[in-house]
């Protein structure tokens, strides 16, 4: 969504072969990182965000430092957050949210000046579950 920190991208498109090509189009879209340069790692579940959009998630890879050439009408800037300080618990959070009765549980990590929640703090946490074992997937949604 826009005015939020998020990864990169977006709809699939009838040119996509299947949804990691769309990751990939998407990814050369906003951030400049040619296709060929990404290493996909694999695919975590479907998330079902509160807005009704269904995000089918890609993990992949990069060499790093990488010249990226955002596109400003897509992204505003890049931010390189490391892993070890997502990993610290001081600098997650989870709050309640309620839209159209639902009770959500959002996750939120601050990075210097910077909060990354909602969507990409769920994807995130559930990327740290998956990889380091942290454990700070409750169930993202209760319902009143």
């Amino acid at each position: 969504h826009k005015r939020q920190v998020s990864f990169p991208g977006g709809a699939y498109e009838p040119g996509d072969d299947n949804l990691e090509k769309t990751a990939l189009r998407e990814t050369w879209e906003e951030m400049g990182i040619q296709p060929d340069d990404l290493t996909i790692l694999g695919q975590t579940d479907n998330f079902l965000t509160n807005t009704y959009f269904m995000v089918t998630p890609f993990v992949a890879h990069f060499k790093h430092p990488y010249p990226f050439k955002i596109n400003p009408d897509e992204i505003d800037a890049v931010i390189e957050v490391p892993i070890r300080h997502l990993l610290h618990p001081e600098n997650f959070s989870m709050r309640e949210w309620e839209r159209d009765g639902i009770l959500w549980n959002i996750h939120y990590y601050d990075y210097e000046d910077e909060t990354i929640w909602g969507v990409t703090g769920f994807l995130l946490s559930n990327f740290l579950s998956i990889i380091f074992g942290v454990t700070r997937m409750d169930d993202p949604l209760k319902i009143r």
